[in-house]
């Protein structure tokens, strides 16, 4: 099914002519199949697939969306809290201690993102405070290579 806005066969031009001699050539559209129409803007020329569907070779062909998933021009994407695993959207599950934001897992405060996708507790030497996903010496220490807090 065509957009209502693109008729079959339709020819449309705007170029300078007697009609209108102070109009430049914008644009011209001719249907050349059910998909795709020929477009001629200033710096592209040829023809181009209709929204949600997309080019392959000559031809256009529509683009599937999965479920959980959003139409975007030629192509799709995952919606909020879903990833994409081939050509479906999976959903986002937050390990213990995390949570999903937007399209990723977070830790929560005082843990730190494992290997494993887990969230494990930062766990913080003598004289030192966790803040966020890390531990810092306290004012008066300094960090050692041993990973303790010696007082300067």
């Amino acid at each position: 099914m065509l957009p209502s806005r693109w008729p079959p066969r339709v020819l449309c031009v705007e170029m300078n002519g007697s009609a209108a001699p102070d109009i430049a050539v914008s644009r011209i559209n001719v249907l050349l199949s059910s998909h795709r129409h020929m477009a001629m803007f200033r710096g592209m020329n040829g023809w181009q697939c209709y929204p949600g569907y997309r080019q392959d070779g000559d031809e256009c062909v529509k683009v599937v969306v999965p479920p959980h998933a959003t139409l975007r021009g030629d192509h799709w994407q995952c919606n909020t809290s879903f990833k994409q695993d081939g050509d479906v959207c999976v959903a986002l599950v937050a390990p213990d201690n995390g949570y999903v934001q937007g399209s990723s897992v977070k830790c929560f405060a005082g843990f730190a993102s494992g290997e494993d996708g887990t969230c494990n507790r930062i766990v913080a030497p003598a004289n030192a405070t966790v803040r966020n996903d890390r531990w810092t010496c306290n004012p008066g220490y300094t960090r050692t290579e041993e990973g303790t807090c010696r007082r300067l």
